[in-house]
């Protein structure tokens, strides 16, 4: 009688420990369900265009050896104003000249406040 009871409480371990793995598998296929599907449909915003992006790393994993020689080819891919994450961290790329020459004009100068000559000094 006793060698049932213990084999009794083994099987309710087991079958503690599988009801762990279960809730423990679910809530992960849940998470995934919401990074990957749930998440990108929830956020339009009208962003520049990206490469695709790894959840941690971002696009660090496109970079390479000579960063100057990939953002020239995601320029040609994604054009002169492209959205780069560098881990989470969201990075506006500028890869031409006018482009850059425009934000620099619209962007940097539109929060500023209009100054008035010191004309009295």
């Amino acid at each position: 009688m006793i060698i049932c009871n213990k084999m009794s409480v083994f099987q309710q371990l087991l079958n503690l420990q599988s009801l762990i793995t279960i809730v423990a598998c679910i809530f992960a296929v849940f998470f995934l369900f919401k990074w990957f599907l749930i998440q990108p449909l929830s956020t339009k915003k009208s962003l520049p265009p990206s490469p695709p992006k790894l959840p941690i790393i971002g696009n660090l994993h496109q970079l390479g050896l000579f960063p100057h020689c990939s953002l020239g080819a995601l320029a040609q891919c994604y054009g002169p104003l492209m959205l780069l994450y560098l881990g989470k961290v969201p990075v506006l790329v500028v890869s031409s000249a006018d482009a850059a020459c425009e934000i620099v004009r619209n962007v940097i100068f539109a929060n500023q406040p209009k100054l008035t000559p010191l004309v009295n000094l």
